[in-house]
């Protein structure tokens, strides 16, 4: 009785432990494997300052305000051509370019990498057409 007792737990914890692995591994998946996506700069949203949890403004090395620009609702498009959107912060004292190409790597969930400017050459045709890029 023992024996089978301790089989059942044993099992119990296998099937845990592989159930655990199971979850990690797709979260690290949908969060952290991005594809890269390609869009046009949509106009500029509000500047306004980089603050931390609290609310506090954080200050750049030189102990001015970080502006930032808070991109919401970025449509973009993979290489297949689907539709994603994303949310991003862009950093710096003027916006992104509007109109101009941009790529980025992201997942279902994050911007994993980017958003970085790109040569139009460097876009898919089938992109370039969706993005009225010559």
């Amino acid at each position: 009785m023992k024996k089978m007792i301790t089989i059942i737990i044993a099992l119990v914890v296998i099937i845990g432990i592989f159930i655990g692995i199971n979850k990690a591994a797709s979260y690290k998946h949908d969060r952290y494997d991005g594809q890269p996506v390609y869009f046009t700069a949509p106009a500029a949203p509000k500047q306004t300052v980089m603050r931390d949890d609290n609310g506090k403004v954080i200050l750049d090395s030189k102990g001015k305000k970080s502006p930032i620009y808070s991109y919401k609702h970025v449509k973009t498009y993979t290489k297949t051509g689907q539709t994603k959107y994303i949310e991003f912060d862009w950093e710096g004292s003027t916006p992104m370019q509007q109109d101009a190409p941009y790529t980025a790597s992201a997942s279902k969930t994050i911007v994993v990498k980017g958003p970085n400017t790109i040569a139009a050459d460097k876009i898919p045709a089938n992109i370039k057409k969706i993005l009225n890029l010559k």
